[in-house]
């Protein structure tokens, strides 16, 4: 078995609190981009 160290540990929580920060970061902003491109209930729709 692999041994874990602190700093691969650290690096880990480090990756994934960026991803999560990101994405919470860009989430809200969604309407926003919609609104902008004109983008409306009917074009989410598959033909």
């Amino acid at each position: 078995m692999h041994s874990i160290g602190p700093q691969q540990r650290l690096s880990t929580r480090l990756a994934f609190l960026a991803a999560g920060l990101a994405m919470s970061a860009w989430a809200p902003l969604v309407p926003f981009a919609k609104t902008r491109l004109g983008l409306g209930a009917a074009a989410r729709q598959p033909a």
